[in-house]
């Protein structure tokens, strides 16, 4: 078996079917409960991911500047059911990845903070929200490393 690539899934807050405000960390929590992570037709780097690969959940928090809170291994890949209406859904889901050995962390990762530590800090960090743009982000070993070890 191959060395497992790393990524970042990114979540952000959505709006219920009633109107009402879900935090990205209620989010995270259902999908992961659900063990189901949707991907869609635009999702960044869907082609790259691989049962075995390795990932960290980014949840996106105005207040914070968005943390790490989890970490799993991709398990496999299912095909949607048809007709079947899923609240996540912003475009059209291709398929969704299941996972294994999920790990909440007590202490979750500031990701803003831990920001200029990694390899593929922005030169303008002010606009450093633009690497988490498109659903799934590319890591390497080093900076997987560097938000496990902050995380626990």
């Amino acid at each position: 078996m191959s060395e497992p690539s790393y990524f970042i899934f990114i979540t952000m807050p959505q709006i219920a079917d009633t109107g009402s405000r879900i935090s990205a960390q209620e989010v995270l929590q259902r999908r992961l409960a659900e063990n189901r992570w949707a991907i869609y037709s635009n999702t960044r780097n869907k082609n790259r991911i691989q049962p075995g690969d390795k990932v960290v959940f980014y949840t996106s928090n105005n207040k914070t500047g968005g943390e790490i809170s989890a970490s799993a291994q991709i398990k496999e890949f299912i095909r949607p059911q048809k007709n079947k209406y899923y609240l996540e859904e912003h475009g059209v889901v291709e398929y969704f990845v299941s996972f294994k050995d999920i790990t909440f962390f007590e202490r979750r990762a500031n990701f803003k903070n831990l920001l200029k530590s990694f390899s593929f800090c922005p030169q303008n960090i002010q606009k450093w929200g633009v690497i988490l743009m498109g659903g799934i982000r590319e890591l390497n070993a080093a900076d997987y490393q560097i938000i496990i070890s902050n995380s626990s």
